[in-house]
């Protein structure tokens, strides 16, 4: 196996654990259809019944519910769970700690809003500024974090949501590499 895709495999690995502790989080859901009496299956235990609920009925469930619950219609995230906040424009030139999960959970929002969209509860224009806001953070952050490379990365760590903590340790694993190489290549 090349180099690089051990790298490519170890990253996927980390994202993946991002993703299955996201999965295990709470979320706050709004029922947009009628959901009956549904039982849900798992292999080492009887199974759950869960239901009904009426449609507009919010709750609280472990986000894998409601990724099950949104792909049959039946919800989408809470207005409570936006991000919003968070993608206002900062003349703050320094990394600030966002919250945990915050791209996992923004997605899910964008999400939320396009099936709104879809559904004409929301307008088209209001779906398409979020997403232009959520891209322009993004443009923001992944500059501020470059930035912030030189940073040790248990003080980066501090500020970076887990997300962007995969990301940044295989950066800072690639720079050590390379700063080796250089080095090594200079003492000759």
């Amino acid at each position: 196996m090349a180099v690089g895709d051990e790298i490519l495999e170890s990253f996927d690995d980390m994202i993946r654990r991002v993703e299955f502790r996201y999965g295990i989080e709470k979320i706050k859901v709004v029922v947009i259809e009628d959901i009956p009496q549904l039982t849900i299956s798992f292999t080492e235990t009887k199974p759950v019944k869960f239901g009904p609920f009426p449609k507009e009925a919010s709750f609280t469930v472990p986000v894998w519910l409601m990724k099950v619950l949104k792909a049959k219609g039946y919800v989408v995230v809470h207005r409570d769970e936006k991000m919003d906040d968070v993608l206002q424009p900062s003349s703050d030139k320094n990394l600030v700690p966002i919250p945990g999960f915050f791209y996992n959970k923004t997605i899910d929002w964008l999400d939320t809003v396009e099936r709104l969209t879809e559904k004409g509860m929301v307008s088209d224009q209001m779906g398409k500024r979020l997403r232009s806001r959520f891209l322009s953070f993004f443009d923001i952050r992944l500059k501020q974090i470059l930035n912030s490379l030189s940073l040790p990365m248990s003080s980066l760590a501090k500020i970076l949501t887990q997300e962007e903590q995969v990301v940044i340790r295989h950066v800072h694993g690639l720079i050590a590499a390379w700063e080796k190489a250089v080095f090594k290549r200079g003492a000759r």
